[in-house]
């Protein structure tokens, strides 16, 4: 019995873990490529919010921005695309830390980090 459970779950996880994968994948890229878009197209906002809503200290508030709206534009695609996944993904990580530790910590942010 524990034989046929432990094959049929080994069956379950190759035919659904990809399915999974890639709607994680999509779904997370969803949520920054919006994020980015809105920048893009609103970039007088995304200028005034890069300088008074959320600082980075450790960077001016014009290269804040443009860094920003071009992590969330370029990497989601690339993330959804599966090209140069891990780099994507490095590059939304390390955006969700400076999101969760230098803006406003959520547990959503928590989630995409993980």
């Amino acid at each position: 019995m524990i034989a046929l459970s432990a094959g049929a779950f080994n069956l379950l996880r190759r035919a659904c873990w990809p399915l999974l994968d890639l709607g994680f994948r999509f779904w997370l890229a969803q949520q920054f490529f919006v994020s980015g878009v809105l920048k893009v197209t609103h970039w007088e906002t995304a200028l005034e919010l890069a300088a008074h809503e959320y600082p980075v200290s450790w960077m001016s508030p014009t290269a804040a921005a443009y860094t920003g709206a071009a992590i969330e534009v370029i990497a989601p695609v690339f993330l959804a695309s599966g090209l140069l996944t891990r780099y994507a993904a490095m590059a939304l990580l390390a955006l969700s830390l400076v999101i969760q530790f230098t803006y406003h910590p959520l547990d959503g942010q928590l989630f995409w980090i993980a």
